[in-house]
């Protein structure tokens, strides 16, 4: 049988013979393939945890870090708060239950 000579029903044929042959071995096949995907997956993470970033990726990410401003409106803000409950006892005590127990509602 020659390469050039083959038809569908002899592939057929062949396949036939291929899979009466490893039939029996089907189990031990798909447990050595599951087997080089879990060696694969551990080979990938392996070489993720490994790799560090190059000096320019960590220079842009620094340069693209800005502080927080706080602006006069918020400042003036804060002190009204802070005015408020210094001034009245009930809201006071609210700040202070809050700062106890933040989770309360």
């Amino acid at each position: 049988m020659n390469i050039n000579e083959l038809d569908i029903k002899d592939i057929n044929k062949l396949l036939n013979k291929a899979t009466k042959k490893t039939k029996p071995y089907a189990g031990f096949i798909a447990l050595i393939i599951f087997l080089l995907a879990c060696v694969f997956m551990v080979y990938q993470i392996n070489t993720y945890v490994n790799s560090n970033p190059n000096e320019d990726a960590v220079t842009q990410k620094l340069s693209e870090v800005t502080n927080p401003k706080i602006t006069k409106d918020a400042l003036d803000t804060i002190k009204g708060i802070e005015s408020l409950r210094d001034q009245n006892v009930q809201v006071k005590t609210l700040f202070e239950e809050a700062r106890k127990n933040p989770f309360a509602e």
